[in-house]
Formats: C-alpha cells, sequence, structure tokens
C-alpha cells in the first residue's frame, strides 16, 4: 500500500480532551495544528488509493466528534525550515503556552540576537536537555 499525505481541516478547535480521544483514535498528537485561523491535523496514512484513505481518516474523525470542514491533498508547501528530523518527514512540533510577560521577553531576545523564537526556544530545550543528561550521569 502507498502512503499518503494531506490535511484535514476541522470544524472546530479541540480541547485538550478531545485531542486526547484524537490521539487515542489514531491521530499523531504531533499533527495537530492549532492556529489562529483554525485547526487540522496532518494526517499521513497507507491506503490502496488516495480516496480510500482519506474516507477512513474523515470516518475515524467523525467518531471523535468533528468534522472535516476541507481536505488539502497531497504534500503541502508550508513555509519555514526544512525537517528537523530527516529529509522527507514533517518535524515534530510541541506547542506551549506562555505568560504574556515570557512571550514578550522570548521576542525580544530573539530580536536582538537575529534569530526566530522557535530557534531560541529549541536552542534552550537542547541546552536544558544536555544539562539534565550530564547531570543524570553523575
Amino acid at each position: 500500500m502507498k502512503k499518503y499525505e494531506f490535511d484535514l481541516i476541522l470544524d472546530r478547535i479541540p480541547t485538550d480532551a478531545e485531542i486526547d480521544l484524537l490521539y487515542e483514535n489514531g491521530f499523531d498528537s504531533d499533527g495537530i495544528v492549532i492556529g489562529p485561523r483554525g485547526s487540522h491535523i496532518m494526517v499521513l496514512r497507507k491506503g490502496k488509493t488516495r480516496d480510500i484513505a482519506i474516507g477512513e481518516a474523515v470516518r475515524q474523525l467523525e467518531a471523535c466528534g468533528f468534522q472535516a470542514v476541507n481536505i488539502r491533498k497531497g504534500t503541502i508547501a508550508r513555509p519555514g525550515r526544512p525537517s528537523l528530523s530527516h529529509a522527507g518527514n514533517r518535524s515534530p512540533q510541541v506547542n506551549v503556552v506562555l505568560p504574556l510577560t515570557s512571550k514578550e521577553a522570548l521576542a525580544a531576545m530573539a530580536k536582538q540576537r537575529g534569530v526566530k523564537k522557535s530557534d531560541l526556544v529549541r536552542q534552550a530545550i537542547d541546552e536544558f536537555m544536555e544539562r539534565e543528561m550530564i547531570h543524570q550521569a553523575a
């Protein structure tokens, strides 16, 4: 069977409990994208045909109480950097909720350093993980 990539545009923004439900029903939680213009799920599915793969995903989505209001087929060109994982795969995403003061401080620091906020956050996480690994090894 061939793998097909597509996005299911959701009829509403899922709650944390609904994200858990989507994950339990076979949707990758890293593929659930919530943005200012709504939410969608990035899906990679195997199927005999693209339509069969999409149909199965839509049925699973409906079983979780959602409707797909649109479907974007194929690899969608998205702005941003190349995959951080490996070629051909999307990099996993993590959404973080911050206090406004932290978000503003992050934006100011990123601007001062001439980097993107996401680059600064990745750097901070990498440094934290390295320190923790060294600490645990000691």
